[in-house]
Protein backbone atom coordinates (compact mmCIF):
# COMPACT_ATOMS: atom_id res chain seq x y z
CA UNK A 1 0.00 0.00 0.00
CA UNK A 2 1.41 3.22 -0.85
CA UNK A 3 1.35 5.68 2.51
CA UNK A 4 2.57 9.38 1.10
CA UNK A 5 3.75 11.98 4.36
CA UNK A 6 3.72 15.41 3.67
CA UNK A 7 5.83 17.09 5.33
CA UNK A 8 4.44 21.04 5.60
CA UNK A 9 0.46 21.80 4.46
CA UNK A 10 0.70 25.31 2.90
CA UNK A 11 -0.64 25.91 -0.29
CA UNK A 12 1.49 23.25 -2.40
CA UNK A 13 1.61 20.60 -0.12
CA UNK A 14 -2.14 20.65 -0.34
CA UNK A 15 -2.01 21.03 -4.39
CA UNK A 16 0.01 18.05 -4.09
CA UNK A 17 -2.60 16.16 -1.49
CA UNK A 18 -5.05 17.10 -3.84
CA UNK A 19 -3.07 15.48 -6.54
CA UNK A 20 -2.39 12.19 -5.10
CA UNK A 21 -5.77 12.01 -3.65
CA UNK A 22 -7.04 12.01 -7.40
CA UNK A 23 -4.98 9.42 -8.66
CA UNK A 24 -6.59 7.26 -5.89
CA UNK A 25 -3.74 7.65 -2.83
CA UNK A 26 -6.05 6.97 0.18
CA UNK A 27 -2.93 6.97 2.89
CA UNK A 28 -2.51 10.36 3.35
CA UNK A 29 -0.81 12.15 5.97
CA UNK A 30 1.04 15.82 7.15
CA UNK A 31 3.68 16.34 9.31
CA UNK A 32 2.66 20.06 10.67
CA UNK A 33 4.11 22.15 12.72
CA UNK A 34 1.34 24.25 13.85
CA UNK A 35 -1.49 22.45 15.84
CA UNK A 36 -4.95 24.05 14.97
CA UNK A 37 -4.08 25.49 11.44
CA UNK A 38 -6.35 23.38 8.92
CA UNK A 39 -5.92 22.65 5.73
CA UNK A 40 -7.73 25.72 3.47
CA UNK A 41 -8.44 23.53 0.17
CA UNK A 42 -9.20 19.73 1.03
CA UNK A 43 -12.26 17.59 0.55
CA UNK A 44 -10.94 14.84 1.93
CA UNK A 45 -9.20 14.39 5.92
CA UNK A 46 -5.58 13.48 6.02
CA UNK A 47 -3.44 11.79 9.05
CA UNK A 48 -1.93 14.91 11.05
CA UNK A 49 1.62 14.19 12.91
CA UNK A 50 3.15 17.12 14.80
CA UNK A 51 6.08 15.35 15.75
CA UNK A 52 8.65 13.50 13.43
CA UNK A 53 8.66 10.32 15.99
CA UNK A 54 4.59 10.08 15.27
CA UNK A 55 5.16 10.68 11.81
CA UNK A 56 7.74 7.77 10.92
CA UNK A 57 6.15 5.27 13.27
CA UNK A 58 2.90 5.48 10.58
CA UNK A 59 5.48 3.69 8.37
CA UNK A 60 4.96 6.08 4.79
CA UNK A 61 6.31 4.65 1.97
CA UNK A 62 6.98 8.00 0.29
CA UNK A 63 7.87 10.97 1.66
CA UNK A 64 6.36 14.37 -0.08
CA UNK A 65 8.84 17.81 1.14
CA UNK A 66 6.56 20.46 0.67
CA UNK A 67 7.78 23.12 3.83
CA UNK A 68 9.84 26.38 2.91
CA UNK A 69 12.69 26.43 0.76
CA UNK A 70 15.00 26.62 3.82
CA UNK A 71 14.04 24.12 5.87
CA UNK A 72 13.95 21.16 2.75
CA UNK A 73 17.27 19.77 3.37
CA UNK A 74 16.92 18.60 6.58
CA UNK A 75 14.53 16.15 5.21
CA UNK A 76 15.72 15.91 2.71
CA UNK A 77 18.87 13.77 4.80
CA UNK A 78 16.02 12.16 6.60
CA UNK A 79 14.24 10.30 3.97
CA UNK A 80 17.43 9.06 2.27
CA UNK A 81 18.64 8.03 5.69
CA UNK A 82 15.46 5.93 6.18
CA UNK A 83 15.48 4.87 2.32
CA UNK A 84 12.47 6.08 1.52
CA UNK A 85 11.65 7.62 -1.95
CA UNK A 86 11.33 11.36 -1.98
CA UNK A 87 9.58 14.64 -4.02
CA UNK A 88 11.21 17.83 -2.65
CA UNK A 89 9.54 20.89 -3.83
CA UNK A 90 12.09 22.92 -6.11
CA UNK A 91 14.16 24.46 -5.25
CA UNK A 92 15.93 21.97 -3.57
CA UNK A 93 17.53 24.75 -0.97
CA UNK A 94 18.10 28.16 -0.59
CA UNK A 95 22.09 27.47 -0.22
CA UNK A 96 24.25 24.98 -1.92
CA UNK A 97 26.66 25.02 1.41
CA UNK A 98 23.38 23.28 3.28
CA UNK A 99 24.00 20.15 0.63
CA UNK A 100 26.91 18.19 2.36
CA UNK A 101 29.43 16.78 -0.21
CA UNK A 102 27.80 13.34 0.26
CA UNK A 103 24.85 14.50 -0.56
CA UNK A 104 25.62 15.63 -3.63
CA UNK A 105 27.07 12.28 -4.81
CA UNK A 106 24.20 10.39 -3.03
CA UNK A 107 22.56 7.80 -5.23
CA UNK A 108 19.25 8.31 -3.82
CA UNK A 109 15.39 8.23 -5.13
CA UNK A 110 14.67 11.79 -5.19
CA UNK A 111 12.72 13.91 -7.83
CA UNK A 112 12.38 17.58 -7.45
CA UNK A 113 9.35 19.48 -8.17
CA UNK A 114 9.57 21.31 -11.67
CA UNK A 115 6.08 20.53 -12.73
CA UNK A 116 6.16 22.19 -16.22
CA UNK A 117 8.32 18.90 -17.56
CA UNK A 118 4.74 17.58 -17.21
CA UNK A 119 2.90 19.78 -19.19
CA UNK A 120 2.36 19.21 -23.38
CA UNK A 121 3.93 22.39 -24.78
CA UNK A 122 7.23 22.47 -23.11
CA UNK A 123 7.72 18.46 -24.21
CA UNK A 124 6.75 19.27 -27.58
CA UNK A 125 9.49 22.40 -27.75
CA UNK A 126 11.62 19.64 -26.50
CA UNK A 127 10.72 17.35 -29.06
CA UNK A 128 11.58 19.98 -31.85
CA UNK A 129 14.63 21.02 -30.08
CA UNK A 130 15.78 17.39 -30.11
CA UNK A 131 14.45 16.49 -33.53
CA UNK A 132 15.89 18.84 -35.33
CA UNK A 133 12.56 19.23 -36.93
CA UNK A 134 13.10 23.17 -37.59
CA UNK A 135 16.67 22.99 -38.01
CA UNK A 136 19.30 23.48 -35.33
CA UNK A 137 18.92 25.58 -32.31
CA UNK A 138 20.71 29.33 -32.47
CA UNK A 139 19.30 31.07 -29.80
CA UNK A 140 16.40 31.54 -27.56
CA UNK A 141 14.36 33.92 -25.21
CA UNK A 142 12.49 33.37 -22.36
CA UNK A 143 9.98 35.43 -19.90
CA UNK A 144 8.48 34.85 -16.75
CA UNK A 145 6.62 37.21 -14.65
CA UNK A 146 3.93 37.86 -11.76
CA UNK A 147 2.64 40.33 -9.52
CA UNK A 148 3.69 39.25 -6.04
CA UNK A 149 1.18 40.83 -4.64
CA UNK A 150 -1.30 38.51 -6.69
CA UNK A 151 0.26 35.34 -5.78
CA UNK A 152 -1.79 34.54 -2.27
CA UNK A 153 -4.61 36.85 -2.63
CA UNK A 154 -5.61 34.83 0.65
CA UNK A 155 -2.13 35.96 2.29
CA UNK A 156 -0.25 38.95 2.95
CA UNK A 157 2.57 38.80 0.53
CA UNK A 158 5.17 40.56 2.91
CA UNK A 159 4.68 37.34 5.12
CA UNK A 160 4.85 34.85 2.73
CA UNK A 161 8.22 32.61 2.47
CA UNK A 162 8.78 34.04 -1.27
CA UNK A 163 9.23 37.47 0.36
CA UNK A 164 11.82 36.37 2.66
CA UNK A 165 15.56 36.22 2.23
CA UNK A 166 15.50 34.08 5.13
CA UNK A 167 12.95 31.74 4.24
CA UNK A 168 14.44 31.24 0.71
CA UNK A 169 12.28 33.70 -1.31
CA UNK A 170 13.24 35.88 -4.25
CA UNK A 171 12.27 35.53 -8.25
CA UNK A 172 15.41 34.02 -8.91
CA UNK A 173 14.56 31.04 -6.45
CA UNK A 174 10.45 30.70 -6.96
CA UNK A 175 10.59 31.16 -10.35
CA UNK A 176 13.44 28.78 -11.72
CA UNK A 177 10.98 26.66 -13.91
CA UNK A 178 12.68 28.48 -16.21
CA UNK A 179 16.49 27.53 -15.30
CA UNK A 180 15.01 24.04 -15.20
CA UNK A 181 13.43 24.40 -18.72
CA UNK A 182 16.59 25.55 -20.43
CA UNK A 183 18.54 22.46 -18.99
CA UNK A 184 15.57 19.82 -20.05
CA UNK A 185 15.16 21.62 -23.54
CA UNK A 186 18.83 22.55 -24.29
CA UNK A 187 21.01 20.26 -21.64
CA UNK A 188 24.05 20.97 -19.36
CA UNK A 189 24.19 24.95 -18.92
CA UNK A 190 27.94 26.11 -18.92
CA UNK A 191 28.05 29.85 -18.41
CA UNK A 192 26.22 32.58 -17.18
CA UNK A 193 25.99 36.17 -16.95
CA UNK A 194 23.21 37.80 -14.79
CA UNK A 195 21.48 40.91 -13.12
CA UNK A 196 20.10 40.03 -9.97
CA UNK A 197 18.10 42.97 -8.26
CA UNK A 198 15.38 44.33 -5.84
CA UNK A 199 14.51 47.11 -7.74
CA UNK A 200 11.26 47.90 -7.29
CA UNK A 201 8.67 49.13 -3.81
CA UNK A 202 7.20 45.69 -3.07
CA UNK A 203 7.90 45.73 0.79
CA UNK A 204 10.52 42.66 0.47
CA UNK A 205 14.13 42.00 1.44
CA UNK A 206 14.46 39.53 -1.79
CA UNK A 207 14.96 39.87 -5.88
CA UNK A 208 12.18 40.88 -7.79
CA UNK A 209 13.67 41.65 -11.41
CA UNK A 210 16.81 39.20 -12.63
CA UNK A 211 18.18 38.94 -16.21
CA UNK A 212 20.36 36.06 -17.49
CA UNK A 213 22.50 35.49 -20.76
CA UNK A 214 23.56 31.37 -20.51
CA UNK A 215 25.06 29.61 -22.81
CA UNK A 216 23.85 25.70 -22.63
CA UNK A 217 25.26 22.49 -24.91
CA UNK A 218 22.37 22.90 -27.17
CA UNK A 219 22.09 26.40 -27.33
CA UNK A 220 24.95 29.23 -27.59
CA UNK A 221 23.06 32.35 -26.19
CA UNK A 222 19.88 31.93 -23.90
CA UNK A 223 18.18 35.46 -22.85
CA UNK A 224 16.00 34.25 -20.17
CA UNK A 225 13.85 37.20 -18.16
CA UNK A 226 11.96 36.66 -14.52
CA UNK A 227 10.46 39.09 -12.46
CA UNK A 228 7.85 39.17 -9.50
CA UNK A 229 6.01 42.58 -11.70
CA UNK A 230 3.59 41.39 -14.27
CA UNK A 231 0.19 42.81 -13.53
CA UNK A 232 -0.91 39.68 -15.70
CA UNK A 233 1.18 36.44 -15.39
CA UNK A 234 3.12 36.07 -18.61
CA UNK A 235 5.15 32.99 -19.34
CA UNK A 236 6.48 32.40 -23.11
CA UNK A 237 9.33 32.25 -24.95
CA UNK A 238 10.77 32.36 -28.35
CA UNK A 239 12.98 29.51 -29.48
CA UNK A 240 15.18 30.42 -32.97
CA UNK A 241 16.03 28.02 -35.55
CA UNK A 242 17.94 27.70 -38.45
CA UNK A 243 14.19 27.75 -40.47
CA UNK A 244 12.67 29.93 -38.44
CA UNK A 245 11.09 30.88 -34.74
CA UNK A 246 8.54 28.84 -32.26
CA UNK A 247 6.81 31.41 -29.67
CA UNK A 248 5.35 29.66 -27.48
CA UNK A 249 2.61 31.25 -24.56
CA UNK A 250 2.31 28.43 -21.78
CA UNK A 251 -0.79 30.80 -20.21
CA UNK A 252 -2.59 30.81 -23.79
CA UNK A 253 -1.20 27.15 -24.17
CA UNK A 254 -0.03 27.57 -28.07
CA UNK A 255 2.86 27.41 -29.72
CA UNK A 256 3.47 29.53 -32.98
CA UNK A 257 5.93 28.45 -35.92
CA UNK A 258 7.16 31.41 -38.07
CA UNK A 259 8.92 30.41 -40.64
CA UNK A 260 12.05 32.87 -42.34
CA UNK A 261 9.48 33.67 -44.97
CA UNK A 262 6.84 35.22 -42.35
CA UNK A 263 4.42 32.38 -42.85
CA UNK A 264 2.87 31.71 -39.78
CA UNK A 265 1.22 27.92 -38.90
CA UNK A 266 -0.26 27.27 -35.19
CA UNK A 267 1.53 23.91 -34.59
CA UNK A 268 0.59 23.27 -31.05
CA UNK A 269 -2.39 24.36 -28.93
CA UNK A 270 -4.17 22.71 -25.64
CA UNK A 271 -6.66 23.26 -22.86
CA UNK A 272 -5.14 21.34 -20.60
CA UNK A 273 -5.83 21.91 -16.75
CA UNK A 274 -2.90 22.69 -14.60
CA UNK A 275 -3.64 20.09 -12.08
CA UNK A 276 -3.48 17.19 -14.62
CA UNK A 277 0.53 18.57 -14.50
CA UNK A 278 0.60 17.58 -10.68
CA UNK A 279 -1.03 14.39 -10.87
CA UNK A 280 0.83 13.14 -13.69
CA UNK A 281 4.19 14.18 -11.57
CA UNK A 282 2.72 12.18 -8.60
CA UNK A 283 2.07 9.16 -10.53
CA UNK A 284 5.89 8.88 -11.77
CA UNK A 285 6.83 9.69 -8.05
CA UNK A 286 4.69 6.50 -6.58
CA UNK A 287 5.20 4.64 -9.23
CA UNK A 288 1.69 4.56 -11.32
CA UNK A 289 2.64 5.29 -14.68
CA UNK A 290 6.02 4.48 -16.78
CA UNK A 291 6.68 7.93 -17.49
CA UNK A 292 10.15 9.61 -16.98
CA UNK A 293 9.71 13.16 -17.45
CA UNK A 294 10.59 14.14 -13.71
CA UNK A 295 13.56 16.31 -12.38
CA UNK A 296 16.37 14.20 -11.00
CA UNK A 297 18.08 15.31 -8.06
CA UNK A 298 20.84 15.85 -9.42
CA UNK A 299 19.54 17.90 -11.85
CA UNK A 300 18.00 20.09 -9.23
CA UNK A 301 21.04 20.26 -7.55
CA UNK A 302 22.43 21.61 -11.18
CA UNK A 303 19.53 24.36 -11.14
CA UNK A 304 20.48 25.50 -7.49
CA UNK A 305 24.51 25.69 -8.68
CA UNK A 306 23.01 27.97 -11.62
CA UNK A 307 21.35 29.96 -8.96
CA UNK A 308 24.11 30.45 -6.99
CA UNK A 309 26.08 31.28 -10.53
CA UNK A 310 23.91 33.99 -11.22
CA UNK A 311 24.15 35.52 -7.80
CA UNK A 312 27.77 35.55 -7.87
CA UNK A 313 28.02 36.77 -11.60
CA UNK A 314 25.90 39.90 -10.39
CA UNK A 315 28.33 40.17 -7.28
CA UNK A 316 31.19 39.83 -9.36
CA UNK A 317 30.03 41.59 -12.81
CA UNK A 318 31.39 39.10 -14.96
CA UNK A 319 30.31 35.81 -16.49
CA UNK A 320 30.51 33.01 -14.58
CA UNK A 321 31.84 29.28 -15.77
CA UNK A 322 29.77 26.09 -14.03
CA UNK A 323 32.20 23.04 -13.64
Amino acid sequence: MIKVLIVGLGSIGQRHANALHEIGVTEIAALRTNKGQKPIDLSFDVIEFYSEEEAFLWNPTHMVISNPTSLHVPYVELAIRKDIPFFVEKPISDDMDDIHPQLRSELCQGVVGYNLRFHGLFNFIKRAVESKTYGEVVTAKLHVGQYLPNWHPYEDYRNAYYAKKELGGGGLRTLSHEIDLIQYFFGKVNTVFAKVEKNSNLEIDVDDVTNIIANADLCSQINLHINLLDPRIKRKGNIYFTKGVLEYDFIKSKVIFVANNGDEDLVYSTVEDINIQYQNQMKEFVGMSGSSFACSFEEGLQVMQIIEMCEQSNDQKKEICLV
